[in-house]
């Protein structure tokens, strides 16, 4: 039997040092271990009110939400209503996107493995009636093509309206009612809500600036962002999400679906992912994952199945990904045993093939920029959208971010917020670089070496490990 009293112990030391390292001012923290559960909070829901974070105060997931909507997707799998290779246009027949050929040809499990290819971080607020996610898809039309269709991941929050409304066309009624009538209710999960439903003694979010957090305002997300990150939850009712994910709850889900919903979606070389998870493996233990950034809430669930363990972590701060990195690690390596990846060997690269990484690189939310100079290669970014273009205060710039590679065209980030973040330089079929993948995103080239217009006549020159997560 694991000791989870040794655990809280644990959490309590290395949480409080990283909120006073990183500012963040309130976590909650959920683990399920076996038939046994823990519930540890900190600080506080909102530096202006100060009233203190505690079981019950609800925190946004952000793209937590998109297990949420795989959920709901292998339900109708199960029900035999729902197949993942069938066209989408087989259930949205309506379905317009930039390319006709894609919007022609993908499918539920292009969509849930992030291999579409089509822009992904477009966020519109189409309203607050129940044609929202409907509206949302409609805009879509002009969608275009970042990355080669059905080529490797490139995250997109898109991909998961159109599955949001493949759930509701299914089930003839709204996202968010379905989500509560098969998931939500039947956990017990009462206070679980939408960004656009909640009430205002939620933890609010914060960005900190000049070492101070600061709440932004407004705390709600649109209504057409249901289905793709804008649940809202408690550490308490996690818990009970947590267990319908260890099979634990077969009402709502059996035990084999769950099961499945772990399966590969592809070969981890073309995408790391199952049913919205993310696959790893620690120490010879598989993982699967997901995170969620809102910028001023960042949140984060992982299964363990084999161990029959998993464990939530929310955050209402910008800087919440390093409480994330501290729960991880007293959980996986000090409680359960596993030991760390052994850290990456390094690579030098010539000068001359790091010169071709230079360049400036677009997509819909960042502007990445990458040069060199006497220590090494950089990468700035730049937000300049987002689901939370519209809050106050913005986040401070992100800090130059120093590339150090393990292998051809790929590195990690050495420092800053986004440190150990994996870093990739995908090449056409000219080899010459054309993309960064960075955060997740496949950003492409927006310079004079731009090599075409269109991402689709374009053909890549090499697969690549695909492992980033949002």
């Amino acid at each position: 039997m694991r000791d989870l009293e040794a655990l809280a112990a644990t959490l309590e030391r290395t949480v409080a040092d990283a909120m006073r390292g990183s500012g963040v001012p309130g976590v909650a923290v959920a683990v399920v271990d076996s038939e046994l559960d823990l519930v540890q909070c900190f600080g506080v829901a909102d530096v202006e009110r100060r009233d203190a974070v505690d079981a019950d105060t609800l925190f946004q997931c952000g793209s937590v939400t998109k297990t949420l909507t795989a959920t709901l997707l292998q339900q109708l799998v199960e029900e035999r209503r729902l197949d993942l290779d069938a066209p989408v246009r087989a259930y949205l027949p309506d379905l317009r996107l930039a390319d006709e050929t894609v919007a022609g040809a993908v499918t539920p499990r292009h969509l849930l493995a992030h291999v579409a290819g089509f822009e992904g971080d477009l966020f519109i607020d189409t309203g607050d009636a129940d044609d929202a996610l409907a509206r949302y898809v409609a805009l879509l039309a002009d969608t275009p093509q970042v990355a080669p269709f059905d080529w490797t991941h490139a995250y997109c929050n898109a991909a998961y309206g159109i599955l949001g409304r493949i759930v509701e066309v299914l089930r003839a009624e709204p996202f968010e009612v379905t989500a509560r009538r098969l998931v939500l209710d039947p956990l017990g999960m009462t206070r679980t809500c939408f960004a656009w439903q909640t009430p205002t003694s939620a933890a609010s979010g914060h960005v900190v600036l000049d070492g101070s957090a600061r709440v932004v305002r407004p705390w709600r997300l649109f209504r057409s962002f249901a289905s793709g990150g804008a649940l809202v939850s408690t550490a308490r009712e996690m818990l009970a999400y947590a267990r319908l994910h260890l099979g634990k709850r077969e009402s709502v889900l059996s035990a084999r679906a769950v099961e499945r919903m772990r399966e590969p979606l592809y070969a981890p070389e073309r995408s790391p992912t199952a049913m919205a998870w993310t696959i790893a493996t620690v120490d010879g233990e598989r993982i699967v994952s997901h995170g969620g950034s809102t910028v001023s809430h960042i949140a984060h669930l992982a299964v363990v199945p084999d161990r029959d363990l998993a464990f939530a972590v929310l955050t209402n701060s910008d800087r919440g990904g390093v409480i994330v990195r501290a729960v991880s690690q007293a959980v996986l390596h000090r409680h359960l045993g596993l030991r760390a990846p052994p850290s990456a060997a390094y690579v030098a690269v010539a000068a001359e093939r790091l010169a071709e990484y230079a360049g400036r690189y677009r997509a819909a939310i960042y502007e990445v920029e990458v040069g060199g100079d006497a220590d090494g290669v950089w990468l700035d970014a730049v937000r300049r959208g987002g689901m939370d273009a519209h809050q106050r205060p913005r986040p401070a710039p992100l800090p130059r971010m120093r590339l150090d590679f393990i292998g051809d065209d790929r590195a990690l980030v050495r420092n800053g917020p986004f440190a150990e973040m994996p870093v990739w330089f995908p090449r056409d079929r000219h080899g010459s670089v054309r993309w960064v993948r960075f955060y997740g995103r496949l950003t492409p080239r927006r310079d004079d070496r731009n090599v075409s217009e269109t991402a689709r006549s374009l053909t890549p020159e090499v697969h690549q490990p695909a492992v980033e997560r949002e």
